[in-house]
């Protein structure tokens, strides 16, 4: 009975309600305490769209976000690698002489049947045999084992067929070290460092000639924003202890086969204040090979610099700078007893110095 009434009853209730605009109530105290949020509504506040041009990709971190006029620039993060290589290399290298010419080995120094002794400045091996002849065991400058006197009349040691090679087996030894890195973002390098070493020493096939190379070089790129910087550094030295400028070791190897097999070079290579050889007319290999004025060593630094700038209005600029440095130290003059003093064509000590700017533009 109570709910038929409430139904009777509802028509009127609706028909006594009031419609009234609804009108935010403010209130003072609310305001101030988000005041310190620094969000205060204004009825002059307005709405302006903004344009990504470039939207970063789903669930990637952000390095910027901010807003610049009517765009919202997003900078994505993206994650940088170091890449790192590198080899290591030895080798080793064994060098003989495997064949050199036929030379007599039973005829002295001297000439018409006759020993002839270095004093003589004899020149030719026309001599006597050398199976006739014997030390007789005196004191002898030219040789500890004394004179060459007939067969039977010295001290009953046989003459000796001397060698006087100047050869041997060689070697050389080289190290390599080349290590690359890279540092890269997004598929592109980002920083590129490159270091190259290298080494050699050489003992040449003719005893008392080394000869060694040293190598350096750098490499660095870096790309910041649109500008690539690149820089090298190269360095390089070689040095011999004797050049063949002139052909001064095919004069060594020249008095090695000429020397009578009488005459043993390696006995001494100075006697008094000059060089000890079988004529004053030659000269001794190992004499020639222990002067230490035969030398060349040459040494040269680089340093190159280039700022490149990627194309703006269609134009692209480069700058580059090169520095260049040579020197080198060499002996300018050396003396034999056939053919006296040679004079080489380099100064002994020279600096060349290089610069040159270089400016692109495409």
């Amino acid at each position: 009975m109570k709910c038929l009434c409430c139904l009777l009853l509802l028509p009127a209730g609706l028909m006594a309600q009031e419609n009234k605009p609804v009108t935010p109530v403010i209130s003072s105290d609310y305001q101030r305490l988000i005041h310190a949020d620094g969000i205060v509504p204004s009825r002059y506040s307005t709405h302006r769209p903004l344009q990504v041009k470039k939207m970063a990709f789903a669930n990637a971190p952000l390095l910027k976000l901010a807003v610049r006029r009517d765009e919202l620039v997003m900078r994505q993060q993206y994650p940088t690698t170091l890449y790192i290589n590198g080899a290591y290399s030895a080798t080793m290298e064994l060098k003989t002489v495997n064949r050199q010419p036929a030379l007599q080995a039973q005829f002295v120094q001297g000439h018409s049947g006759a020993w002839q002794r270095p004093a003589t400045n004899e020149l030719f091996s026309y001599g006597p045999m050398l199976q006739s002849l014997e030390f007789d065991g005196s004191t002898y400058p030219w040789d500890i084992n004394g004179k060459l006197v007939p067969a039977g009349t010295g001290n009953g040691h046989n003459a000796i067929a001397y060698r006087n090679d100047i050869f041997r087996t060689g070697s050389r030894f080289t190290q390599r070290f080349d290590l690359q890195s890279r540092l890269m973002q997004q598929r592109n390098n980002i920083v590129e460092l490159n270091l190259y070493l290298a080494h050699s020493n050489e003992n040449t096939v003719i005893r008392d000639n080394n000869n060694y190379h040293k190598e350096l070089s750098a490499t660095a790129i870096a790309r910041i924003k649109w500008l690539r910087i690149a820089g090298a550094f190269q360095y390089a030295a070689d040095a011999f202890s004797n050049t063949n400028r002139n052909g001064f070791l095919n004069q060594v190897y020249r008095q090695s086969i000429l020397t009578p097999v009488s005459f043993n070079n390696a006995q001494g290579y100075t006697l008094g204040a000059g060089q000890r050889s079988y004529s004053l007319l030659a000269d001794n290999p190992g004499f020639l090979l222990h002067n230490p004025h035969h030398y060349a060593n040459a040494a040269s630094r680089r340093v190159n610099l280039v700022l490149e700038r990627n194309s703006y209005k269609k134009v692209k600029y480069t700058v580059s700078q090169l520095f260049d440095r040579h020197t080198g130290n060499s002996d300018a003059v050396f003396v034999t007893a056939c053919t006296g003093p040679l004079s080489y064509p380099v100064p002994k000590y020279f600096v060349d110095y290089s610069l040159l700017p270089t400016f692109i533009f495409r």
